[in-house]
């Protein structure tokens, strides 16, 4: 049994999470309230659950890129966890988990996917500004997160001659700039059951975070055009 802290976006999610799925889960839609709300959905979850913090085998938080503050949020929420109950903390990548969420909605959509299928998430920063990374079908890195001024030109070295799928808030605002015939999903982020799927396919792969030096993932450096893609 794993708890999920989830403040990295402007929706927040807070669960329990066990090898077949979600078992609990609580969600907040105001982002200025990630931080009353993570202590009180946890509240909820192990009085609803009959299971407490003690129980649980570790604490998962999605560590970025995202929200600055929402980053520190959940991170310190975590992190205090772990200390007083001596659990590991894994952190994941919020891009990673889009991706994985990009892949599966693709499938259901009957989109064709194949070893030359890219998908890049994008989280909205700010004015034509996104955070984004770069993966395969299998979630292997194609390029790590990073941070982008995006123009048209940018875009279209970002399509690249390979089937690439977008989604997230980041390409809602890009869309009149994507060259025709690019698939698009500006309206999916990810579902909690994204959430859980991920927590059990990549915690067991991954080693615990050092509570005295872990942060979070911000990303910085916006920077236009792109250098290399490939």
């Amino acid at each position: 049994m794993l708890l999920v802290i989830d403040t990295a976006l402007e929706k927040a999610h807070v669960a329990l999470v066990q090898p077949e799925g979600l078992l609990s889960l609580r969600e907040n839609t105001n982002s200025r309230e990630h931080a009353g709300f993570v202590p009180s959905a946890i509240d909820e979850m192990c009085r609803e659950t009959g299971i407490g913090l003690a129980e649980v085998a570790g604490v998962v938080v999605m560590n970025g890129p995202g929200s600055y503050t929402g980053l520190r949020v959940g991170l310190s929420a975590a992190k205090g966890i772990c200390f007083a109950l001596e659990k590991p903390l894994y952190a994941l990548s919020t891009l990673e988990l889009m991706a994985a969420a990009l892949i599966r909605h693709a499938g259901e959509q009957g989109v064709k996917i194949d070893s030359n299928s890219v998908f890049c998430p994008m989280i909205d920063a700010r004015r034509l500004e996104v955070l984004t990374g770069l993966y395969h079908h299998n979630l292997r890195t194609v390029r790590e997160p990073f941070a982008l001024i995006a123009d048209e030109q940018v875009l279209q070295e970002l399509v690249g001659n390979s089937t690439t799928l977008f989604s997230g808030n980041g390409v809602q605002k890009l869309l009149h700039l994507f060259p025709p015939g690019v698939i698009t999903f500006p309206e999916l982020v990810y579902e909690p059951s994204d959430l859980a799927r991920i927590t059990n396919q990549l915690v067991p792969k991954i080693e615990a975070a050092d509570l005295a030096y872990i942060e979070p993932f911000y990303v910085k450096d916006f920077f236009n055009p792109l250098k290399s893609i490939s």
